[in-house]
């Protein structure tokens, strides 16, 4: 069973990991739960709920009539506790962190984010629509289509994110209990000395040996920002700098840097700062046409 989703019983029915996250279709009569969030989760019901008993983020229980189509988030790390007197169906999605925070700051221009959940029993027509298409996907079995579930999970991640989203607020200070001062160092050499490598939250934390949850805990308790947001920060400063002193093809700088490709490198600066790497070269070259001292060198200031 896929890790994102380990607490849910093989009983209650199929769960598939794909690109981006993971998806549960559940089926069980009476029963209860009770976990903690290892990623921010997403639940929709297929059938109606009533009297569900439930504490999706660590709050008291609340006994709510849930219809069909009602939606619950619960944040990554949020102790859940739910029970029910009727044989429910419903579908549990969860989202990788990294995918979800890069998908954020597409969406918002920032990773730093939490989901701010709704009240218990809303309906959201819109997830209810996109969560009854994974269902029906779901149910082919063998002929599922991994890329289609794929396409139909962002279609929700970018939904929720446009819905309910609530950034964190920007230019908060760090707060106590971040990464201790010698771990920090090493975290902040190692991005720097690898801007071009996988940099995700899970290879970090591994690289700590501590769980991606409380890295990214750590990490912004450390500097006001989500490690994606600083990683792509740091890369964007890259960019600049190989844009003005080299002449490096800048298929090269994008790689170098760490992007996917030259487009996926040109829009984030463009979003960053408002101008393209060809434009900041340009721009160096009007200013030093002859390129002397270290400017095509490629060295790092």
């Amino acid at each position: 069973m896929p890790v994102l989703l380990s607490f849910v019983p093989d009983a209650w029915g199929p769960t598939v990991r794909i690109e981006g996250g993971a998806v549960a279709l559940t089926r069980a009569g009476p029963n209860g739960i009770r976990f903690t969030a290892p990623a921010h989760l997403v639940l929709v019901m297929v059938l109606p709920q009533p009297c569900r008993a439930a504490a999706p983020n660590g709050t008291q229980p609340t006994t709510i009539q849930a219809p069909a189509g009602s939606l619950e988030l619960m944040p990554a790390d949020a102790a859940c506790f739910a029970r029910w007197i009727a044989p429910k169906e419903c579908l549990l999605l969860a989202f990788d962190q990294d995918g979800l925070a890069q998908r954020a700051a597409l969406e918002g221009g920032r990773g730093d984010f939490e989901f701010h959940p709704p009240k218990l029993g809303t309906i959201d027509e819109r997830a209810r629509v996109i969560a009854g298409l994974i269902r029906d996907e779901m149910l082919q079995g063998p002929r599922r289509n991994e890329a289609y579930l794929t396409a139909l999970l962002t279609a929700l991640k970018i939904h929720l994110l446009r819905e309910h989203p609530a950034l964190v607020g920007q230019g908060r200070a760090p707060s106590r209990g971040g990464l201790p001062p010698n771990t920090w160092r090493r975290v902040v050499e190692h991005i720097q000395a690898n801007l071009s490598a996988n940099l995700s939250i899970p290879r970090l934390a591994e690289m700590l040996g501590v769980s991606p949850s409380h890295f990214l805990r750590a990490f912004r308790q450390s500097c006001g920002q989500s490690p994606h947001r600083y990683v792509l920060e740091k890369r964007l400063l890259l960019v600049e700098h190989l844009a003005r002193t080299t002449d490096m093809p800048l298929a090269q700088v994008a790689e170098a840097a760490g992007f996917s490709s030259p487009s996926h490198m040109t829009a984030a600066l463009r979003r960053w700062k408002g101008v393209t790497p060809g434009q900041l070269r340009r721009e160096a070259r009007r200013q030093d046409p002859g390129g002397q001292g270290d400017a095509r060198s490629g060295g790092l200031p």
